[in-house]
């Protein structure tokens, strides 16, 4: 910190910030000055940022969660990794909805975390017949490409699609997208600090699959195009599971 008037590096606190200015004060030229904090400032970047994102949200993308859950039968449980936390419960809620009989079989999603679900499922007693799944995907697109090839057999393709309730949205947008009949079943966690950052980065995402048209249905040309390099990886790269 240095004195705006005498460049003097001898500059100390002086008294409490008020409206996001913290006063200091010179020892060398004996004068007061004040400074915005660095906390103030983001604070307020954060805001003018964060309030136009949420109303572009809001009218935007209201209509894109897809039909909600009122216990209708599909042909498939798809169940979306999304971090080591919360892979126990995506399992605990997808046991209990295959044991109420809402989908004959359950596809779990997700290179990393697709794994450990399956793993979780079979030691909660869900038979092996009942699952498959693929560790090929590494974000929300991909999740909605390599289930469309690997499930493209079902008909109809109505799917029940299980993820936490800040991807709820973008998830079934892009499910949607790929041709998928969406039912809606976001798992609900308590508000924390984690889930804060969920949020956010779902905002986020939301705007930028929107802005790339990832949201949009995708056309025939694209899919094919896609298609080519998701079955490459299928083949070489082991995606199915379980192997």
């Amino acid at each position: 910190m240095r004195c705006p008037y005498c460049k003097s590096q001898s500059v100390l606190k002086h008294g409490f910030k008020q409206k996001g200015q913290q006063p200091y004060f010179c020892l060398t030229c004996q004068r007061e000055f004040r400074k915005r904090s660095i906390t103030g400032l983001w604070l307020g970047a954060l805001f003018a940022l964060g309030v136009p994102l949420i109303l572009l949200s809001i009218l935007l993308l209201q209509d894109l969660v897809g039909n909600p859950d009122h216990g209708e039968l599909a042909n498939a449980i798809v169940v979306l990794g999304r971090g080591p936390n919360l892979n126990e419960e995506r399992a605990l809620v997808t046991a209990q909805l295959l044991k109420e009989n809402r989908a004959p079989k359950v596809f779990v999603s997700g290179m990393i975390d697709a794994p450990e679900i399956i793993t979780i499922l079979q030691q909660m007693g869900v038979s092996k017949n009942r699952i498959s799944g693929e560790r090929c995907s590494q974000n929300t697109w991909e999740n909605g490409l390599f289930t469309k090839i690997l499930l493209s057999h079902l008909k109809p393709q109505r799917i029940l699609l299980v993820t936490d309730q800040a991807h709820i949205r973008r998830a079934a947008s892009v499910f949607r997208a790929f041709g998928f009949e969406v039912v809606a079943y976001p798992i609900r966690s308590e508000m924390s600090l984690e889930q804060g950052q969920l949020q956010l980065r779902e905002l986020l995402g939301l705007i930028t699959y929107y802005a790339a048209g990832k949201l949009s249905p995708v056309r025939p040309d694209q899919i094919r195009q896609e298609e080519v390099e998701a079955k490459y990886k299928i083949q070489t790269w082991k995606c199915r599971l379980p192997e």
